[in-house]
């Protein structure tokens, strides 16, 4: 039997490159109108990862005023890390995990869908093999419940080659279509209607036009269609994100996400490089997936320092700017708790 309660907390600020430890009480930290990032060690096996969001769930519970219950929220939607999988992707251990937990809170198989933008690398990281996981379905993009025609993102920005290829297959002989089409970025509702609300699952790594890729990126670009057009963007990639997250029934129906740092890339990125991985034991909690990403590059800019790359400006993001801006908390400001 696994105790998901927790023991203490060891409170401490954040801005830039500086850390400050102070101890503190949990009520007057999670009082304070301050985006909450949750640290975690000790999980690297699966009952590790359960005592930590057994523990860190209840704290956001008790700031976002919601109780994760079926009586409460009916439909649960995880979406998982694939992208770069088999290389760098979402743990089973961490999947088991928050499946375990959801368990424990009385939920079950059929209020609960794994979520892959791409069955078959959702299958290169070990999810999947046989149309589900673990009794759990697996949804992906190919599915027809996945996107919604009436729910997408517009944007100026034109179609990488490759997604406007899928365009002229899909409509070859409409032209107007494809130029109505080309700019929409088709969002993924099965997350976020019909009652659902997300769980999101990423891996971290360094990127040279986002400055990370993350919690944030994972929950929007990495669930969404025609996106290949943001990645090279400095600024509208990073604005598409955060304008993303910020529609009202997409933000409002998050209930967490993860950032699992037990492995990592710090460079070489968008791609997936083995040459620079590194990791650690630690996994950020919270519910703000801005605030995540923010606590997350202290993580990579200390191996990259280490390892003799050259210095990200953090500061300036546009990601964070952009988040402060819509509304969605300023990462600047978080408060970091030590779960122990």
């Amino acid at each position: 039997m696994v105790c998901l309660f927790f023991h203490s907390l060891v409170c401490f600020s954040w801005s830039g490159e500086r850390d400050s430890m102070a101890i503190a009480r949990i009520s007057s930290g999670l009082n304070e109108p301050r985006e909450m990032v949750f640290h975690a060690s000790e999980v690297e096996s699966r009952r590790g990862c359960l005592q930590a969001i057994g523990r860190a769930v209840p704290l956001i519970e008790k700031q976002r005023g919601w109780r994760l219950i079926p009586e409460e929220i009916a439909k649960i939607a995880i979406n998982l890390d694939v992208e770069l999988s088999p290389g760098l992707a979402s743990r089973p251990n961490l999947v088991d995990a928050t499946l375990d937990f959801l368990e424990f809170r009385r939920y079950g198989k059929g209020s609960v869908m794994l979520v892959a933008k791409s069955m078959a690398k959702a299958k290169q990281a070990g999810f999947g093999l046989s149309g589900e996981y673990r009794g759990y379905s697996i949804v992906s993009s190919e599915d027809p419940e996945y996107f919604d025609e009436d729910w997408y993102h517009d944007s100026p920005l034109p179609p990488a080659v490759t997604d406007r290829a899928k365009l002229l297959l899909k409509y070859p002989n409409d032209l107007a279509a494809r130029l109505r089409e080309e700019r929409k970025s088709g969002l993924p509702t099965v997350m976020f209607l019909e009652h659902a609300r997300w769980i999101n699952l990423a891996v971290a790594r360094d990127d040279l036009v986002f400055g990370i890729r993350g919690a944030s990126a994972n929950a929007t670009l990495g669930t969404c269609s025609n996106v290949r057009r943001f990645m090279n963007d400095p600024t509208l990639g990073p604005a598409a994100t955060a304008e993303i997250l910020a529609i009202p029934e997409f933000w409002e129906n998050r209930l967490f996400s993860i950032v699992d740092l037990t492995e990592y890339q710090f460079a070489g990125g968008p791609g997936f490089d083995a040459e620079f991985l590194g990791g650690r034991d630690l996994l950020l909690i919270g519910d703000n997936p801005i605030a995540l990403d923010f606590r997350a590059l202290h993580f990579l800019a200390e191996a990259r320092q280490s390892h003799g790359f050259k210095k990200r400006d953090v500061q300036g993001l546009p990601l964070f700017r952009f988040g402060r801006d819509l509304g969605l908390g300023d990462a600047r400001e978080l408060k970091a708790l030590e779960l122990r």
